[in-house]
């Protein structure tokens, strides 16, 4: 038997999943210190410009991308290619504070026509909308763990502040 057809049939690219990690984009490389124009030199690289907000995005999620459109300007992840990804993420928070507000009002569980206490649907419409967000907050380095290790332009490291004292005292460190 192939491979191939072990892990779902056809070759790379035609559903079967890529081994190792995720690539990582240019722009977290550059801001992680790690881009070499040698090996990430011919992928592409977006407009770092905010995307505009589709007009298919429900109230509530529009109130969610002002906010989280914000931060990510602010943290300088956001370009124009996101858009959807971006409206994919607060469409997911909308429908999950939906569905909690749902749980919430009319509990966890409820009694079938035949006695038995079942969970309701709005459960697992929230669990399912809490993964959406989660899996694309990660995306867009929204997670802690996800954001370890980038270094954002302009913002340096704090000093060390031994370091500090020993070149104020010697003007410049022993070696």
């Amino acid at each position: 038997m192939f491979l191939g057809e072990f892990w779902g049939g056809g070759v790379l690219g035609e559903g079967i999943m890529k081994r190792g990690p995720k690539p990582v984009p240019k722009a977290a490389k550059r801001r992680r210190g790690t881009f070499r124009a040698d090996r990430d030199g011919g992928t592409p690289e977006p407009k770092s410009e905010k995307p505009r907000r589709p007009a298919w995005l429900g109230k509530e999620a529009s109130r969610h991308w002002t906010a989280i459109a914000a931060e990510l300007e602010g943290m300088g992840v956001l370009a124009r290619a996101d858009q959807v990804a971006l409206a994919l993420l607060c469409q997911a928070l909308a429908d999950y504070l939906a569905a909690r507000q749902e749980v919430a009002e009319q509990g966890m569980t409820f009694l079938t026509e035949s006695g038995y206490v079942t969970q309701h649907p709005a459960v697992g419409m929230m669990n399912r909308a809490w993964e959406r967000v989660v899996k694309l907050a990660r995306e867009f380095g929204m997670t802690p763990s996800s954001r370890a290790g980038l270094k954002v332009p302009g913002k340096e490291a704090p000093a060390d502040p031994l370091l500090e004292m020993i070149t104020k005292r010697y003007g410049s460190c022993p070696n």
